[in-house]
């Protein structure tokens, strides 16, 4: 029962986070990133190498991390690192300079604490086959066993390498079919958490694999003058940034 009542709780907060919420709080990449977002949909961030796919999910945990939820239980974040480039020192930097830039100088957090901090709320997996990255995906039951036992929401699961296993797999036959239960499984999570499945995936000559997949599509597209400009197609919604080594910088007007 408690974990059908922890079920209850959970997709009640993410209903209760209307748009207008979510303009107050949220800054111009989650409303692109979670535009019209709805239960039981991925929304996939889009485009080529080295355009800030991975940099804008830190930048997503972040803000996850450093954002007070409504039931003030801790969030957690579970990441799926098909491309094995996730990196946790690079998340713990960003997010410690968040932190300074946030508070005054003596409430600032130490590296072993914010190291800490990442350890506990964010949960990395990185397969190397699509066999394995579905094993990365729990079923429901057994998301919400291990984590009604944390006491802990989920803010977002990400799978960063959404095309990893693309042309290994569709070697195989019947790979639509595995594509599909992939695709299953993230949105049951989705349904059943009341959180947000944000997905990258690799653009190749300006078109995206996995066309099999149903998904929100976030496109990035790297300008000459170093700026990105990120676009939820399905909205509209855009904003532009910049990547820095302190991780992604908004421009004044999307800020």
């Amino acid at each position: 029962m408690r974990a059908i009542t922890w079920l209850g709780e959970s997709r009640r907060e993410w209903q209760k986070r209307s748009w207008a919420h979510i303009n107050q709080k949220y800054d111009s990449t989650e409303r692109v990133v979670l535009s019209g977002c709805e239960f039981g949909e991925l929304s996939v961030i889009e485009g080529p190498s080295c355009s800030g796919k991975t940099e804008l999910l830190y930048h997503l945990c972040v803000n996850a991390l450093t954002r007070r939820d409504a039931s003030m239980r801790p969030q957690i974040i579970y990441v799926i690192s098909s491309e094995w480039d996730w990196d946790d020192e690079r998340l713990c930097m960003l997010l410690q300079e968040r932190i300074k830039k946030n508070c005054q100088k003596t409430q600032t957090m130490q590296k072993t604490d914010v190291q800490s901090l990442v350890g506990t709320r964010v949960i990395v997996r990185r397969p190397t086959t699509f066999d394995e990255l579905l094993e990365c995906v729990p079923t429901v039951d057994e998301f919400l066993h291990q984590f009604t036992q944390r006491d802990a929401s989920v803010a977002y699961v990400m799978l960063d390498g959404l095309s990893s296993f693309y042309w290994d797999l569709r070697l195989c036959p019947g790979y639509t079919k595995q594509l599909a239960m992939l695709q299953q499984r993230l949105s049951q999570l989705s349904l059943a958490l009341g959180c947000p499945v944000v997905c990258t995936n690799w653009f190749l000559g300006g078109k995206p694999h996995l066309r099999t997949l149903r998904y929100r599509s976030v496109n990035l597209e790297r300008r000459t003058n170093g700026h990105v400009v990120a676009e939820c197609r399905a909205s509209a919604r855009r904003c532009t940034f910049t990547l820095s080594e302190s991780g992604i910088m908004l421009d004044d007007n999307d800020a």
